[in-house]
């Protein structure tokens, strides 16, 4: 295994709880974005009284971490993520991510301050050899997915379609590499991502009105789903960078939001994880990362049987990710016991 592949992405998920968790229960501000050149396609309203919380502080604090992380340089590599305070290395799908966290930051708060760094991840992400389908093996896929959830984000907030052709792109080549998929690493790390795409796609699907891209996640949905009915275990095992709340949560954003059904969650959501024990610094492990999409996957559960169980397993994965930001930046290590300084 290579370096890339040790650690590829892995700072990401702990931050995604705080993402969601406002994405579905924090209210939005908008202001006017004439200032941006940018115009509105219909009057923005009143503006929408952002939720106090420490998870709207937690979640500010992150997309700053975000930017402490960009590169600033002359050349192709300007306006990317680096993986972490300790290491240098830059990757697309964290870059990708931090559009989506700046692009939300000023949907939440009226601030736009990360614009600049916005407009350069874009760049960065385009450029020669940092495109997310030149990724290697099952990155593809999952780096696609964060294009696909970084574009439908900014166009939303921005009301600005110009990297449209960018996600539309990304789209097709999920559709594409799912048919290759043996190809794409092992089987539990392809059921992983698997997940994660089917459910960006179907709602990059309905962001854009394509029923082929909808019926093509309904399609991975459900190949995710049979299986986890032959093999429960899929849902509380970690592969590469994720863990079995990803399928849960692809699921139930792909093929569930067609044809729900209750009785399969009841059935399988039991086997998702609270916790992950922790290895030790230097384990190659990403043990907050897995929890953080457990957390995911419990929040999905949720969402679909109603069951508050579910939903204080997700509240309580998220803030004791949060609480493990000893240095209170926004970034958190892979462990519990890393230190500070090593934020990722």
């Amino acid at each position: 295994m290579t370096k890339h592949r040790v650690t590829h992405g892995r700072f990401i998920a702990p931050i995604l709880l705080i993402l969601l968790y406002l994405s579905t229960s924090a209210g939005s501000f908008h202001m006017d974005d004439s200032f941006l050149g940018i115009e509105p396609e219909e009057p923005l309203g009143p503006p929408v009284d952002v939720m106090s919380s420490t998870h709207v502080d937690s979640f500010s604090k992150s997309a700053a971490f975000f930017a402490k992380l960009q590169k600033s340089e002359v050349g192709l590599k300007d306006g990317g993520i680096k993986e972490a305070e300790d290491n240098d290395y830059d990757n697309t799908d964290n870059t990708l991510e931090a559009i989506w966290v700046w692009s939300r930051y000023f949907e939440l708060t009226g601030d736009n301050q990360y614009f600049d760094n916005i407009t350069r991840a874009w760049k960065y992400s385009n450029s020669s050899g940092q495109k997310p389908w030149t990724e290697p093996d099952s990155g593809k896929v999952y780096s696609c997915g964060w294009a696909l959830r970084a574009e439908m984000k900014f166009r939303e907030v921005y009301i600005n379609s110009s990297y449209s052709w960018f996600a539309n792109f990304c789209a097709n080549r999920i559709i594409l590499w799912n048919a290759w998929e043996p190809s794409l690493g092992n089987f539990t790390t392809r059921m992983l991502i698997k997940g994660w795409g089917a459910g960006n796609l179907y709602e990059y699907g309905v962001s854009v009105g394509n029923d082929t891209y909808k019926s093509k996640a309904i399609q991975y949905g459900n190949e995710t789903m049979e299986n986890i009915t032959a093999n429960s275990t899929l849902l509380s095992s970690e592969g590469w960078a994720l863990a079995g709340g990803a399928m849960m949560w692809g699921i139930v954003h792909s093929t569930m939001q067609e044809y729900p059904n209750v009785t399969w969650v009841e059935q399988y959501a039991p086997n998702l994880k609270t916790s992950v024990p922790d290895p030790g610094v230097g384990a190659g492990n990403s043990q907050n990362g897995w929890e953080a999409w457990y957390a995911w996957g419990h929040r999905a559960a949720y969402d679909i049987t109603g069951n508050i169980t579910y939903y204080l397993n997700f509240m309580n994965i998220t803030d004791n990710l949060i609480l493990r930001d000893g240095d209170d930046d926004g970034g958190i290590p892979t462990v519990i016991c890393g230190p500070g300084s090593i934020d990722q």
